[in-house]
């Protein structure tokens, strides 16, 4: 909520650029986020089974010891957590909110 009301109010000073890459950003750190909560290998492959339909067996990257960000970054983890299943969990995207905010009249 209150990254929209700043959007909202600073909208024609955001440049658009900047704006791309810190909503790609919050995304990637939503994704960390998400792999952290899911501590055990074995629920993480429940996550991706239930987030990803047609999720092929991932058990390598289920038991990956790799740190956080850095697993938040791979193509596995973007097909479970795509921007469309954020959106729907109720993530906010800063783009869309750029968007609406410029369609308003002053």
């Amino acid at each position: 909520m209150t990254l929209r009301g700043w959007v909202n109010y600073f909208y024609k000073a955001i440049p658009a650029k900047w704006a791309e890459r810190t909503d790609q950003w919050l995304h990637r750190r939503v994704r960390q986020i998400y792999w952290k909560q899911w501590k055990r290998p074995a629920k993480r492959r429940e996550e991706f089974k239930m987030r990803w339909k047609n999720a092929p067996a991932l058990h390598e990257y289920a038991y990956s010891s790799n740190r956080y960000w850095r697993m938040s970054k791979g193509v596995q983890i973007h097909m479970a957590l795509s921007l469309d299943i954020l959106l729907k969990e109720g993530w906010y995207d800063l783009g869309k909110a750029m968007r609406e905010a410029s369609r308003r009249p002053a």
